[in-house]
């Protein structure tokens, strides 16, 4: 599956506050997997901003391979957050339209 800078940033994101061991080690394998690397840092020169915002001059795609169980958790996360009325339109419908299958 594609993904670009943006949406494996806002991956990160999704993980949760509170839950159980297994779901924070699935997210720990799966932030290894989609996290930046200081290349890809460098290159893009991304950056977090006064107040928080993130920013980056080179967007670029990366090709990643994911197993059912973390297709899954990142399809649970965005879930809750659709439930909630929460999906933000900048942030999560890309990814909810690649993770959710409906």
């Amino acid at each position: 599956m594609e993904l670009n800078v943006k949406e494996r940033i806002i991956i990160s994101s999704l993980v949760p506050q509170k839950s159980n061991y297994a779901t924070y080690r699935m997210f720990q394998d799966l932030l290894m997997k989609v996290g930046l690397s200081a290349d890809e840092i460098k290159e893009s020169n991304i950056r977090t901003e006064e107040g928080g915002n993130i920013r980056w001059d080179n967007d670029f795609i990366k090709d990643f391979e994911f197993k059912d169980a973390e297709v899954e958790l990142i399809a649970k996360y965005l879930k809750e957050l659709d439930k909630k009325e929460e999906l933000s339109l900048s942030d999560h419908i890309s990814l909810y339209e690649k993770f959710v299958k409906e």
